[in-house]
């Protein structure tokens, strides 16, 4: 019983500071006049620290290379 009261404090407080940050973020957007865009599959706008790395594809039939993303 105590694990399960942990896991639904722990997912409280989860809620609270999303909630809270994405409040906090709207607020900040409409103060600075721009519009407030709310990403439902990433609210808080996170972004991968690792650098892309890209690859060079030689494109056969036409002789060129074209770079793509992975």
């Amino acid at each position: 019983m105590d694990n399960i009261s942990n896991l639904l404090a722990f997912l409280r407080l989860f809620l609270i500071l999303l909630i809270g940050g994405t409040i906090f973020k709207a607020c900040i957007s409409l103060m600075q006049g721009k519009k407030f865009e709310l990403n439902l599959r990433n609210p808080m706008n996170l972004k991968a620290r690792w650098p892309i790395k890209k690859e060079v594809i030689m494109n056969e039939s036409k002789g060129t290379e074209t770079k793509g993303k992975e």
